[in-house]
């Protein structure tokens, strides 16, 4: 049977790594396959990416199971949630899958609203509360606390990719990570730039361009102190004139 992987299915997950690939590949290499590949009716893998590929590498025959969804949302959503039980995922990990499960379970109750409204109706915008609540259900379903999930949800949202690349890999941890981004945010925004601009190196270019990103969207989405923010976009401007000369 040929199977076929859905490239956005494979990059929800995180790779395993090498320790864990040479282990399941000697375990399939040993015993078989023990648990089959899940695939939809169109034989797309939706669990058991690497279990495939090491069954083709070794040429051991593999069982496959059907699974069917009335739409792609609940397919995307059992994606994920077959993974968090079945993967050996860190809380960071995990809340990189929540985030996603966020948003599918966002837009499976906005169609839920949907199928409910009148002739005429006009949806009406989520409130505040309803967001909370689904993020606690998340944050439940991927085994955080509602705490830890909105910590690491905010390093997801504002962080810069080398923060979250060392809580990915295990070598910072949630709350480290949420101190270093939100607690400068408690100075005067202009006394952060100061410190962080004094504190680069002559060629750090990329650093602080994204220093002077993620405080501008801050005090964008804050709506704080317009003046400050005309300040950062004039001083990146400088920054990529510089650059080019």
């Amino acid at each position: 049977m040929k199977l076929n992987i859905n490239p956005e299915y494979q990059k929800l997950l995180p790779r395993i790594s090498q320790e864990e690939w040479d282990t399941l590949k000697s375990s399939i290499k040993t015993d078989g396959l023990l648990y089959p590949i899940v695939v939809n009716q169109e034989n797309i893998i939706l669990d058991g990416h690497n279990r495939f590929l090491i069954c083709n590498e070794l040429g051991v025959p593999f069982q496959t199971v059907v699974r069917e969804f009335i739409d792609k949302l609940e397919e995307k959503r059992f994606v994920i949630e077959v993974n968090l039980k079945r993967r050996h995922l860190n809380d960071f990990q995990k809340a990189e899958l929540g985030m996603v499960l966020l948003e599918v379970e966002a837009e499976l109750a906005r169609q839920r609203k949907i199928g409910t409204l009148m002739e005429g109706e006009k949806l009406p915008l989520a409130p505040i509360d309803a967001i909370g609540k689904a993020a606690e259900v998340v944050a439940k379903k991927i085994g955080l606390s509602g705490r830890t999930f909105e910590r690491a949800k905010k390093i997801i949202e504002i962080a810069p990719e080398q923060i979250k690349k060392k809580v990915r890999e295990g070598k910072q941890s949630i709350s480290s990570a949420y101190s270093q981004i939100v607690t400068p945010m408690k100075k005067p925004k202009l006394e952060i730039i100061r410190e962080e601009i004094n504190s680069l190196e002559p060629d750090s270019f990329n650093e602080l361009k994204n220093i002077l990103l993620i405080l501008v969207g801050f005090l964008e989405r804050h709506k704080i102190l317009k003046e400050e923010k005309n300040y950062l976009n004039k001083l990146l401007g400088k920054v990529h004139s510089a650059r080019k000369g």
